[in-house]
């Protein structure tokens, strides 16, 4: 997701789910980060696919996403899709909670 040594990288999907899995790099599903840490590697021209669920910004109630210019941010998906008119948001709630 933030490339090697730090260099940057061409604008992209990056791959969201309520629990990290795989490498949690963002980099595809089955590695797909929490949303917190997708907007945080995020840059202007990146995609957010975002798995259905319900996802937090952290224990703290306080604690909040905060979204980027240029980033798109896209629910409802089931965590298989290759394509974003794959999605199904009518069957794949996408949910943003504080707590």
């Amino acid at each position: 997701m933030f490339g090697a040594a730090g260099r940057a990288r061409a604008a992209g999907t990056l791959y969201a789910a309520p629990v990290a899995a795989g490498s949690g790099d963002c980099s595809s599903w089955s590695n797909a980060c929490t949303l917190q840490t997708a907007l945080t590697g995020a840059t202007s021209g990146d995609e957010i696919w975002v798995k259905a669920g319900v996802h937090k910004p952290g224990a703290a109630r306080t604690n909040t996403f905060t979204l980027k210019s240029g980033v798109a941010v896209y629910g409802g998906f089931a965590g298989t899709e290759s394509q974003l008119s794959d999605r199904n948001f009518a069957n794949n709630a996408t949910i943003l909670s504080r707590y």
